[in-house]
């Protein structure tokens, strides 16, 4: 299987004009299409249109389009799942006392924990697909480093 394909700007290898300008066509098409709208979906729970409101200028930025709606909202459904849960967990603990069957006192996982670790499972998984940890973001774009150092230079200058 191919890597994934890298932006232009996020590659580092040598391309002849002809591929540049080809590479060019190509991911201007991805500014052809419809941006996401700045306003969240109804059906998404307060925290969940909190949370999109928050990232939707940043995301905006990013070429990502109306398409990637279904990844973003999911994404700030997650979000809204994972601090629901995280709230739970910080009140009633990681585990929780239930009484067996012989009514004997028995330590479990608390369920809020289980749902909190599968929750943020979930948020990294869509989160890396839209751009929005660092390590996505650096494949789609990569920051310009304009002191490289480069020993071949300095041989052939002759300083």
């Amino acid at each position: 299987m191919a890597r994934p394909r890298k932006l232009l700007g996020a590659t580092t290898k040598n391309y002849t004009k002809a591929e540049i300008a080809e590479r060019e066509k190509d991911e201007s098409a991805l500014h052809e299409f419809k941006k996401i709208s700045k306003r969240p979906p109804s059906w998404l729970s307060e925290d969940a249109q909190a949370e999109y409101k928050r990232i939707i200028q940043l995301v905006n930025q990013l070429p990502i389009a109306d398409l990637d709606l279904a990844s973003l909202t999911m994404y700030c459904d997650y979000y809204s799942k994972y601090k629901a849960a995280s709230i739970a967990v910080e009140e009633e603990g990681r585990t929780i006392t239930e009484l067996d069957a012989q009514g004997n006192d028995r330590r479990k996982v608390n369920p809020e924990f289980t749902a909190m670790n599968d929750a943020a499972r979930n948020l990294r998984s869509v989160a890396g697909g839209l751009g929005l940890t660092i390590d996505s973001r650096m494949r789609i774009v990569l920051p310009k480093d304009d002191k490289r150092m480069d020993p071949f230079a300095e041989l052939l200058s002759g300083d």
